[in-house]
């Protein structure tokens, strides 16, 4: 079943970012660890980003990520960042507060300890800008 597209976020409305239904599917990424799942909601686009929140139940999986900036909401995890444009692996701890931005081409391997939830802000995508 496809979700129905959840309404865009309208100036002066406030939204209780943790009541956002989810609904979680597999994820075409790379999944590490059986019955990973995710979900995503887009809530609307300003300044030529899109933005929305994205979660993540317990597992492991790999990714190659676009631009995107994020603030972790709720959850524990951490992404490891393989060595990318010169700059050696790292990992970094994603629980509530933390904010992190990522490039387009990094690849990354996310292993959620507790249900991870995040709102992002990403570019919006034309075939122009696809990679």
């Amino acid at each position: 079943m496809i979700p129905e597209p959840f309404p865009p976020l309208l100036g002066g409305q406030a939204l209780l970012i943790n009541k956002v239904p989810m609904e979680h599917q597999k994820p075409t990424d790379d999944v590490l660890t059986a019955g990973t799942t995710t979900a995503a909601v887009e809530l609307g686009s300003l300044a030529g980003c899109e933005f929305g929140i994205w979660e993540m139940s317990l597992g492991s999986m790999q990714d190659v990520e676009v631009d995107e900036i994020f603030v972790v909401i709720a959850g524990h995890g951490r992404v490891l960042i393989e060595p990318f444009n010169g700059h050696p692996a790292r990992t970094a701890e994603l629980l509530p507060g933390t904010i992190m931005r990522l490039e387009t081409g990094m690849r990354t391997t996310w292993t959620i300890t507790e249900p991870l939830r995040k709102a992002y802000f990403t570019p919006r995508l034309t075939p122009e800008s696809t990679p």
